[in-house]
């Protein structure tokens, strides 16, 4: 499993990889930071998507195409992931 280190204030997130906060009133465990980007491939519209649970460990959700593992490389460039063992 993939996470962002404990130490890394999440507000980094938003402000260096334009990620947006998503917060759920009713099941605050469920907020998250996201990151979403489309791409139009021959009429068919391909998303991309990065989601991290505020407050559940911290977990890395990657869905999509190759444009979340090129956000992913660039998260772990700047020291910000670990790997762990669940």
């Amino acid at each position: 499993m993939l996470k962002i280190k404990d130490d890394v204030n999440l507000k980094i997130l938003e402000e260096k990889f334009d990620f947006k906060y998503k917060e759920n009133v009713v099941l605050p465990h469920n907020s998250c930071f996201s990151w979403e980007d489309y791409i139009e491939v021959k009429g068919c519209t391909k998303s991309a998507q990065i989601s991290i649970r505020a407050f559940d460990e911290r977990e890395i959700w990657v869905h999509g195409c190759g444009m979340s593992l090129d956000k992913l490389y660039d998260l772990i460039q700047a020291g910000l992931v670990e790997k762990v063992e669940r």
